[in-house]
């Protein structure tokens, strides 16, 4: 838990821009390096804090793997990675070592390529510190704390560039209800599973448009609660994901939330789908089915190669 543990910083410690960030207990509290922040020195400061170096989760990860390596020898092999491969489709470590020197010798043009496109957007768009009339692309420096907020508006512009040139031919005609419908008859025939709307509490849900599912099994019964949060917001960035809330354990039910992007319908016609965003729905709704599925005991750990109901 310590390793994970959320970075607190002292507010008179704070630099004045991370002070609009949330707070508890007069520290500021960060969660991530806010790398969603369109202020350039909000997610500087949280990337440099959130990641500097700790001695404490320092210690946390040399314990974990002289523990890894002692359990490896125990149990047989040369090192862990042998233990934790074992049976897999890679087989050996030896295996993995080259996919990934393969895989980086293959991507490195493309992402190179990346790099150049980002750091174009950066200097076309003028969000930072520059003044772009006085400084050549060829000078921009993408920093760390620049890349996931770059490469985001970058895919956002792109995909509404792509919908205007090529999806008017291609119009939405799934509707969201239908395909939400139609998913939960595969997941019944699939897996045994039902999703139920069930009515939520006063208070439960942030956005009169969410909806709250129970996830029900034929032979578990109640498995986890699903809220469905489709629509766009100023609050949203794309792409779609799925959000564990709460993890599975003895005592408690999973709960997970589908966030979208989707365009409300309005008086006349449903919000409806194409087949990128059914794609996505799909995706993400069977993520979150997984997870109330699977039965592994250390969830954040484990992939999604694990046992289910």
């Amino acid at each position: 838990k310590e390793s994970v543990a959320p970075v607190r910083i002292p507010i008179e410690e704070c630099p004045d821009s991370l002070l609009s960030l949330p707070s508890q207990d007069n520290k500021i509290v960060l969660t991530d390096w806010a790398d969603e922040s369109t202020s350039d020195s909000i997610r500087e400061h949280a990337w440099r804090n959130y990641y500097k170096y700790d001695p404490k989760k320092e210690a946390l990860l040399h314990d974990l793997l002289k523990k890894r390596h002692k359990l490896a020898k125990a149990t047989g092999y040369n090192n862990y990675a042998e233990r934790v491969l074992q049976g897999s489709m890679a087989g050996s470590p030896a295996v993995v070592k080259e996919f990934i020197d393969e895989t980086h010798e293959q991507l490195r043009p493309s992402a190179r390529d990346e790099m150049y496109e980002m750091e174009k957007f950066k200097y076309m768009h003028g969000k930072f510190w520059y003044n772009k009339g006085h400084l050549a692309v060829s000078e921009v420096v993408l920093f760390p704390w620049d890349t996931g907020y770059v490469s985001e508006d970058y895919r956002s512009l792109y995909i509404k560039e792509e919908s205007r040139l090529i999806l008017p031919s291609l119009p939405d005609f799934l509707s969201v209800g239908s395909v939400v419908e139609q998913i939960g008859v595969w997941m019944e025939d699939t897996f045994g599973v039902t999703l139920v709307a069930e009515r939520p509490l006063k208070g439960e849900l942030w956005h009169s448009d969410v909806i709250k599912l129970a996830v029900e099994h034929e032979k578990e019964g109640l498995i986890g609660l699903l809220y469905l949060d489709f629509y766009t917001s100023d609050k949203k960035r794309s792409p779609p994901c799925n959000h564990v809330i709460r993890s599975r354990t003895d005592k408690q039910l999973p709960i997970s939330v589908i966030e979208c992007n989707y365009t409300p319908g309005n008086g006349y016609r449903p919000p409806h789908l194409n087949i990128s965003t059914f794609e996505n729905m799909f995706r993400e709704l069977g993520s979150a089915i997984h997870n109330m599925l699977s039965r592994n005991k250390h969830f954040q750990t484990s992939a999604s190669s694990c046992p289910l109901i």
